[in-house]
């Protein structure tokens, strides 16, 4: 699937252009996250001779991957923490700037692509449309990454349909409309309260009449009422959405501080301890003693 009109999202295609000028690979693919898909990975990794079948009466459905003795996690001269200062980035790291950083990598993407497949693989860390799920978008030259992601994500169409035009969702639009309204009338509420004052009314038309001053002095006192309550309303809302946003930040303390808990949020304790007793299993081929635990409400104990 190479179509870009999978996603309306202008900046997730503009992202995904530059990539590939910058990279420079001989197609563009569109992971669908379809079993198809993913078994067409699989042929590919073996038909190159990265992957290896194995026995399919004691491993069905596996083949092996082996890395390359030189491909390791990292060596600690070589990894470095981006970050705008050399505080930040803490006595014990290497630090680079971003600037530096991103120039490097630029040229090292530069035609890094060429005669093979960029895939673009749109993924959600848990169900698609979850509250707890987390989305993203991955580019790869690699067949095993793709065939990976398919086992780890939801891979797919479903995922791009959460990578909405950001303005063009009306929501948005009505409340982009709202906030340029709010910060427009607390201008011009600040704006009324000084430009229609009565001792500017006043300076502003001596030698005019008194009629004429009171005149003008009654509706500029109008004016200015009217600027006053939109500037207090304006800045009572800013008030309570900055008061709502130290809420949610307590709120996140409390569900982050105790990772050990029942929360949605903490560590699935029950899930991680079976996965760890199947890996052990399988290393003696035996079956694992317990069933999967299974989610409720998207949620994993």
């Amino acid at each position: 699937m190479n179509d870009s009109s999978l996603t309306k999202n202008k900046k997730l295609i503009s992202w995904v252009d530059e990539m590939t000028k910058i990279c420079k690979p001989e197609q563009v693919y569109w992971c669908d996250g379809s079993e198809a898909e993913y078994n067409a990975m699989i042929k590919t990794s073996v038909d190159s001779g990265v992957a290896t079948p194995l026995n399919p009466d004691k491993r069905p459905n596996c083949v092996l991957f082996r890395s390359d003795p030189s491909d390791v996690a990292r060596v600690e001269d070589r990894t470095y923490i981006a970050a705008r200062t050399k505080d930040e980035a803490g006595p014990t790291n290497n630090w680079i700037d971003p600037d530096e950083l991103k120039k490097t990598m630029r040229g090292l993407y530069e035609g890094c692509m060429k005669g093979r497949t960029m895939y673009i693989i749109p993924f959600s860390m848990g169900p698609v449309g979850s509250p707890i799920a987390q989305i993203g978008v991955e580019i790869t030259d690699s067949a095993y990454v793709v065939a990976n992601m398919h086992i780890m994500t939801r891979v797919g169409q479903k995922v791009l349909s959460l990578y909405g035009d950001l303005f063009g969702d009306p929501r948005w639009r009505r409340n982009a409309i709202v906030g340029l309204c709010m910060a427009f009338s607390g201008v011009v509420g600040l704006w009324g309260i000084g430009f229609f004052s009565p001792e500017l009314i006043s300076t502003a038309l001596e030698g005019q009449s008194q009629r004429v001053i009171d005149i003008v002095r009654g509706y500029g006192t109008a004016l200015q009422d009217v600027g006053s309550f939109l500037g207090m309303l304006t800045f009572t809302l800013v008030a309570t959405f900055v008061a709502y946003t130290f809420l949610a930040l307590d709120v996140i303390g409390e569900q982050i501080e105790e990772p050990f808990g029942t929360e949605p949020n903490d560590l699935a304790l029950a899930a991680m301890c079976h996965g760890i007793e199947v890996s052990i299993c399988e290393m003696v081929e035996e079956m694992p003693l317990s069933q999967p635990p299974e989610a409720k409400n998207y949620v994993l104990s």
